[in-house]
């Protein structure tokens, strides 16, 4: 688990570029609905629950090339066997997390705001 964290926190050395004050001017540049206290607070929560869907979405995919790497092994051991059924367990919690993270970025996206947002990636597992 100590590997998915140092991941976490390499993403978010990536993401230092896009600070508080680049996210103020967005909103500042939406228009004279933005006012708003509560629509700028939704956009900020929409701005950071992206990044954290990126960072999701990383940990998946470290994940899954793991499980990749150990499937593909000719001879595993029950020890390997094991590993492969927790990782795969583990990627499923991890994409449990990812899905309700969209979701919520949906409904801030669905509150009835004229904003323009990007499009958001979703990895896919093994059953996907």
């Amino acid at each position: 688990e100590g590997e998915f964290e140092n991941d976490e926190m390499d993403m978010g050395t990536m993401n230092e570029g896009m600070e508080e004050g680049n996210d103020e001017d967005l909103f500042s540049r939406l228009g004279s609905s933005s006012d708003d206290p509560e629509q700028k607070r939704m956009y900020m929560e929409y701005l950071a629950l992206i990044k954290e869907i990126d960072c999701q979405n990383k940990i998946i995919q470290d994940i899954k090339a793991e499980v990749v790497d150990m499937c593909g092994k000719p001879c595993k051991t029950r020890n390997e066997l094991r590993e492969i059924k927790r990782l795969r367990i583990c990627m499923e919690q991890e994409n449990i997390k990812l899905h309700t993270m969209m979701n919520r970025a949906v409904e801030l996206q669905n509150y009835g705001s004229h904003r323009h947002y990007r499009e958001l990636n979703l990895t896919t597992t093994m059953d996907d």
